[in-house]
């Protein structure tokens, strides 16, 4: 009988919807792209990468890297691949990542980075990470902008300049549209809320509601939001990248200065706003989005995608997982 062959896939349910969006969809892309004998663990990573959120915010259940103490200790992480994923690439947090690129070289378990973006994006990081990756290389590399894909697919045995994996999330998880929604997700230093209303009604959406959403309604504080909410009608969502799916699947126009509030929308249909100024625009750019300025500064603009361009994307993407994750496994 053939081995079970296990990736442990760095998983959703990590309390930060954004980061579950992407991750969602390579585990979905895996699922659908590997034989029955693939074995698919998707855990969520308490992480240097991501310093925000404590082990009691994403669960019991996850596999945290601090019990990587030894490298040389017995095997405990028996697996036969890792996949990591998104902006995991900052200087900032070097040697907790050193110590765990050491255990797998350590134990010969080979890494992925898929939906791979920079962090700062800046010449120090590459330098700093240029170093790093010549001595643990990742076997599979797909970044989400092209500045990622320049600075670090070369370290890779198979590499694709690719897009940010929430792009495809109408494909992995389509969603009937019945509605066509404004959605303003934070007040941001560039956007003004008068600058919103002033705009929906220039872009002739004057007749949808602005929605500002109020995560899990049911907490303490959150109660007394939704009498405060600005909008004619208040959106609940859970601590669920479903209940975010369908939010951003009935918008028309999402106004946000989050990235991963920008990118599902798209995949839907609908435009957006991204009010940002950082590095992590580059994803859009490598995605080909069509652009139309609404200031006369081109700071801020509408952003949009064709269906096709993102079954394009898919397509390849899901052809470079047949051929590259496949000779690992040997399928």
């Amino acid at each position: 009988m053939k081995k079970t062959f296990t990736i442990l896939c760095q998983g959703y349910e990590t309390g930060n919807i954004g980061n579950d969006i992407y991750m969602a969809n390579i585990d979905r892309c895996l699922r659908l792209i590997l034989p029955n004998t693939v074995n698919i663990v998707s855990k969520p990573l308490i992480r240097p990468f991501l310093l925000r959120r404590s082990a009691k915010q994403i669960g019991k259940y996850a596999f945290s890297l601090n019990k990587i103490i030894d490298i040389s200790a017995p095997k405990f992480l028996d697996v036969d691949l890792v996949v990591l994923s998104g902006p995991l690439i900052s200087d900032r947090n070097g040697n907790e990542f050193i110590r765990f690129m050491e255990y797998l070289k350590y134990h010969s378990i080979p890494y992925a980075f898929l939906s791979a973006g920079s962090y700062r994006y800046s010449p120090d990081e590459v330098a700093y990470w240029t170093q790093i990756l010549d001595q643990y290389p990742p076997i599979v590399f797909s970044s989400r902008d092209d500045f990622t894909y320049n600075a670090y697919a070369k370290y890779a045995k198979f590499s694709l300049k690719s897009v940010c994996t929430s792009l495809f999330s109408s494909i992995n998880f389509p969603i009937a549209k019945v509605e066509s929604l404004v959605g303003c997700w934070d007040d941001n230093s560039l956007l003004s809320y008068s600058d919103v209303l002033r705009w929906i009604h220039a872009e002739g959406y004057s007749d949808n509601f602005i929605y500002r959403p109020i995560i899990d309604p049911f907490a303490i504080g959150n109660i007394l939001k939704l009498k405060i909410v600005r909008s004619p009608v208040p959106c609940l969502l859970s601590n669920s990248f479903l209940d975010y799916l369908a939010y951003y699947s009935q918008t028309s126009l999402m106004i946000s200065s989050r990235v991963h509030c920008c990118a599902p929308t798209l995949s839907y249909g609908g435009e957006a706003v991204l009010v940002n100024k950082t590095g992590r625009r580059a994803l859009f750019d490598s995605a080909g989005v069509n652009s139309r300025p609404l200031k006369a500064d081109n700071s801020v603009s509408v952003l949009s995608i064709s269906e096709e361009k993102i079954k394009n994307r898919y397509d390849e993407f899901m052809r470079f997982l047949a051929s590259s994750v496949g000779e690992i496994i040997n399928i």
